[in-house]
């Protein structure tokens, strides 16, 4: 019985055997697809770049507005201390009432547009509001801003100035039933009518001459000097992470999806058998490799397959010769070498 010679091995590594769940495995097929991230990532960077050279350049000026409590004590001789709802005011900043009244002390002709330029930020526990503009040029926000932060103050002062006269008119009926009755009234309880009726008029009289306070600008706001705009740098990199995480999606969308090996490492996890690579060997003939690549078949159990990576040595006299060797190695078996692209 002729013994078969012994193979050498050289030349012929193993690329793949099913490595689906590593991380190996996953670099390996990213690898394979590097031209199509890279040329995403590519593309992420012209896209930044256009991107800060188009988008314009917008400035944000910020007034800080101290609130006061503007409830009116009709019972007392100042004003109520009662918490101010913050949340609320911030919504009077941008209403219509308010936004109107500072477009008019501008002259802009569009309120619209002044009221798309606002924004409005209540710091927690407490009774401030910043009032920013952010507009294309940094006067136009800083006037703006200023405009409609004492365009607040002064809404809030209307608002004070009807709820004291709403009022003066109550405690003044009050005053003047009690002026109509206390003619008619024994003179012991005239006194303490006449206590009650010095009362009235004292609270009449604050209201009528006291101002409320409704709050003040505790910082104007003035020209910015830098743009409120992302920076050149962050548009930059941030167009190539976008570019990069596109590219790895559609590199790993190809790969679940495309019907081409591309690497030993594709090809073992869509088999989920091993596959040897033959290198290239200027040296050697291209029968030698296939021998060599033989000696590395699997010889733990019936039924297993052996692949080869071919890349770049197809020929006929190759796939003859690789024929012959398979029916060596499995008497009788019909199956043979098949080729196909990569």
């Amino acid at each position: 019985m002729a013994t078969r010679p012994v193979l050498r091995t050289e030349g012929v590594r193993m690329v793949g055997r099913n490595p689906s769940g590593t991380l190996g495995a996953w670099g390996a097929r990213l690898w394979a697809r590097r031209l199509v991230i890279l040329g995403s990532v590519l593309v992420g960077l012209l896209a930044g770049l256009l991107a800060s050279q188009l988008m314009p350049q917008k400035y944000a000026a910020t007034a800080v507005v101290n609130v006061a409590p503007l409830t009116v004590n009709q019972f007392g001789s100042s004003q109520s201390t009662q918490v101010v709802n913050m949340e609320s005011e911030r919504s009077a900043v941008t209403s219509a009432s308010v936004v109107e009244r500072a477009a008019r002390s501008v002259q802009q002709d569009d309120p619209e547009a002044l009221a798309d330029s606002l924004s409005v930020v209540v710091p927690s526990q407490s009774l401030i509001l910043k009032v920013t503009s952010t507009t294309r040029e940094p006067q136009q926000a800083a006037r703006w801003a200023n405009a409609v932060a004492q365009a607040y103050l002064v809404d809030r002062t209307v608002f004070a100035d009807e709820a004291a006269t709403r009022i003066i008119e109550r405690l003044q009926a009050e005053l003047d039933a009690r002026l109509a009755t206390r003619a008619a009234q024994p003179p012991a309880d005239r006194a303490l009518a006449d206590q009650d009726i010095a009362a009235l008029r004292e609270r009449i009289s604050t209201l009528t001459t006291v101002g409320l306070n409704p709050g003040r600008v505790i910082t104007p706001a003035v020209p910015p000097t830098e743009s409120a705009s992302l920076p050149f740098a962050a548009m930059v990199v941030g167009g190539q992470a976008l570019g990069l995480l596109v590219g790895i999606l559609i590199a790993v969308l190809g790969d679940r999806f495309g019907t081409r090996a591309r690497s030993g490492a594709r090809l073992a996890w869509a088999t989920g058998w091993p596959v040897h690579e033959v290198r290239r060997d200027p040296v050697a003939p291209a029968v030698g490799a296939v021998e060599r690549a033989l000696a590395m078949r699997p010889t733990d159990g019936p039924g297993r397959y052996l692949i080869l990576d071919l890349t770049g040595r197809g020929c006929p006299e190759l796939l003859a010769e690789l024929t012959l060797q398979l029916r060596d190695l499995a008497p009788g078996s019909e199956s043979g070498p098949e080729s196909g692209n990569a």
